[in-house]
């Protein structure tokens, strides 16, 4: 569970992106989620993503191949949790339905991701799951 001095690292690290641009393979939902990773348990798992794809046909068959993956293998200061149990500050969301894919952090009572069209954005975490009800792939993650 993420605590407080984790709440106010996460609220900077918002606040340091809000007027960062959109870059597939630089800075897209993959690695706003990643960085946010490596700054809170120091794994360097964005090294390892950042460059590795320009393409969303690219990035798609990088989600699949590795990130969704690695994510569950690589990083085990996180356990699944379950769709019904109440979104908290930290949650890492990942949904994918066979066209998209986007990785989501919640933070206060919102699902916050970046998109090619909007740079970082926020949802209502019940709007973020609509997209993806039906989803061949949606998990989500907690800080233990």
């Amino acid at each position: 569970m993420i605590i407080a001095e984790e709440k106010l690292l996460l609220a900077q690290y918002l606040s340091e992106l809000r007027f960062k641009k959109y870059s597939l393979g630089e800075f897209d939902c993959v690695l706003f989620v990643a960085d946010w990773i490596d700054r809170l348990t120091g794994v360097n798992w964005t090294k390892d993503i950042k460059g590795k794809y320009a393409s969303k046909r690219d990035m798609l068959k990088f989600a699949k191949k590795y990130s969704l993956k690695e994510f569950e293998v690589n990083n085990p200061a996180y356990k699944e949790i379950s769709r019904d149990e109440m979104p908290l500050a930290g949650d890492i969301w990942w949904h994918y339905n066979g066209t998209n894919f986007v990785g989501f952090i919640i933070f206060q009572g919102l699902a916050w991701t970046v998109t090619a069209d909007n740079d970082l954005i926020k949802h209502l975490p019940d709007d973020a799951d609509l997209d993806y009800s039906d989803s061949g792939y949606a998990k989500r993650f907690r800080r233990i």
